[in-house]
C-alpha cells in the first residue's frame, strides 16, 4: 500500500473509533491487509481522493455517523457505495449553515487558513491578494468556498472580500454557489459578527497570517 493508501485507512480508523469515544491506535503494519478486500476499498478510494481534491476525507468517513442515527459501524466498503456519497453530501450542506460557534466550524476556520496559506504559497501572491486571485470565470475563493476548501466565516477579516464579491455578476455568483447559499450572505455576516468564538479565532488567524 502507499503512503496515501495508509494515510486514508488510518483516517477512517480514527474517525470510526472515535465516533464511538473509544481508544484508537494508527495501523503501522500493513502486512495483513494486503490483498483484502480492505486494501481494494482503500485503492479504490485513493483513486477518487487523488481525483477529486477538494474531498475533505475526514469529513468523508464522519458523514454517516454525523446525518444518521449512530447504530451500528460504517466499514470501509460502505464508503465505495453512491450511499457515502449521498451522505457527504448532505453533510457538507449541513455544516455550511451551522452556528458559527459549533466545533466542526471553528475546525474549519482553522484548516481554511491552512489552505489559504498554501495556496498562495502556490501561486506566489501575498495572502491579503487571496481574494483578487482569479484564474477562471471567478475568483478562486469562489470555487474554494463552492469546494469547500474554505470557511465563509474565515474570509470576513479579509478587508476586500465583501467589496470583492458584490462587484462579481449575482446570476455568476448563483450559478456557482447555489442561490440559497448567496441569498443567506447577510445572514452569514451576522452570525459571524454576533459570535463569541468564530469571529475571535478568524481574526487571531487571519492577524498570525498576514503578521498584524
Amino acid at each position: 500500500m502507499t503512503e496515501f493508501e495508509r494515510f486514508i485507512y488510518n483516517t477512517y480508523l480514527r474517525i470510526n473509533r472515535q465516533s464511538f469515544n473509544k481508544p484508537y491506535k494508527l495501523r503501522v503494519d500493513f502486512s495483513k491487509v494486503e490483498g483484502t478486500e480492505i486494501e481494494t476499498a482503500t485503492r479504490y478510494l485513493s483513486t477518487l481522493f487523488t481525483k477529486h481534491r477538494h474531498i475533505r476525507i475526514d469529513l468523508v468517513f464522519a458523514a454517516p455517523y454525523k446525518i444518521y442515527p449512530i447504530s451500528s459501524q460504517y466499514y470501509l466498503d460502505y464508503y465505495v457505495s453512491q450511499k457515502a456519497v449521498k451522505a457527504y453530501s448532505i453533510y457538507i450542506n449541513k455544516l455550511k449553515y451551522e452556528n458559527p460557534d459549533d466545533d466542526e466550524q471553528l475546525k474549519f476556520v482553522i484548516e481554511s487558513y491552512k489552505f489559504i496559506k498554501n495556496f498562495c504559497i502556490e501561486k506566489q501572491i501575498d495572502i491579503n491578494s487571496y481574494c483578487d486571485y482569479n484564474s477562471g470565470i471567478v475568483n478562486d475563493y469562489i470555487i474554494h468556498l463552492k469546494e469547500f476548501n474554505v470557511s465563509v466565516y474565515s474570509l470576513f477579516p479579509f478587508t476586500n472580500f465583501e467589496k470583492n464579491l458584490w462587484t462579481l455578476d449575482k446570476n455568476t455568483l448563483k450559478f456557482v454557489l447555489s442561490d440559497d447559499y448567496v441569498d443567506r450572505f447577510y445572514c452569514f455576516r451576522n452570525k459571524y459578527l454576533e459570535s463569541k468564538k468564530c469571529k475571535t479565532l478568524s481574526e487571531l488567524a487571519y492577524r498570525k497570517q498576514t503578521n498584524t
